[in-house]
């Protein structure tokens, strides 16, 4: 008689019970941990998407339970906490059965989705003429409400009372051009007949030079920060 081989035939078809992530609010960079449960160990990812993206790194825990990544990327669609985000995984065995296709949404109370990063289309200020001490209007249009600032300068001057008007416009009214606060050098200029203050938070040349006309009656000594310049005689 002729040796019997076993032959062994896997009619099981795998299952999927549950595909969560974590409850908390997601933005563009974030690598989410994807949970998925099923009916057995040693399978394979066939396919898995997430809020309509591929997830990837798709690692078996062992005891039927498996973890991907879905990496929050610019463009993808944006979900507001309550929403319902999009879930579908296939999983096959080792003998190439596969699963149905596990599609229940996933929602819960503070796993909102921004993937979609603020842009700013205008930044103005009046036309007319400013000086020192002038309190001048920024305008700034952006496609959103509710933003806030992270950093703003006009004329290398950081703004101030940051404000938002509604409907994606935004106003910080800034003082500029400003006070010069200290005195970084002081040279003297012979062709003008005056002195240049440089500013500390300022870096030669490009500085903003203050410079006031030096009579015949003014002492020659250079002037200080807290003496910017000498009185006459």
């Amino acid at each position: 008689m002729g040796s019997l081989t076993a032959v062994l035939v896997d009619s099981i078809v795998p299952t999927i019970s549950n595909v969560t992530i974590p409850n908390s609010a997601m933005k563009v960079g974030d690598a989410v941990t994807v949970s998925i449960s099923a009916g057995e160990a040693g399978l394979s990812l066939n396919s898995g998407t997430i809020n309509g993206v591929a997830v990837s790194a798709f690692s078996d825990l062992t005891g039927g339970n498996y973890s991907a990544t879905y990496t929050v990327a610019e463009g993808h669609t944006d979900r507001a906490v309550g929403d319902t985000i999009p879930v579908s995984f296939v999983l096959d065995d080792a003998a190439g059965n596969s699963s149905a296709t596990y599609s229940t949404g996933i929602v819960q109370n503070a796993d909102s989705i921004d993937a979609n990063s603020p842009t700013i289309s205008g930044v103005t200020v009046p036309n007319s003429a400013m000086k020192v001490g002038d309190a001048v209007t920024v305008s700034i249009s952006a496609g959103e409400a509710g933003l806030s600032p992270n950093s703003g300068t006009i004329n290398g001057i950081a703004v101030s009372g940051f404000s938002d008007l509604t409907g994606g416009n935004y106003s910080p009214p800034t003082p500029w051009p400003r006070v010069i606060p200290a005195v970084r050098s002081v040279t003297p200029s012979p062709s003008a007949s005056c002195w240049m203050m440089r500013p500390v938070t300022a870096a030669p040349p490009t500085a903003p030079v203050l410079c006031r006309m030096r009579t015949a009656s003014m002492p020659t000594a250079r002037p200080s920060a807290a003496s910017p310049f000498p009185t006459a005689r």
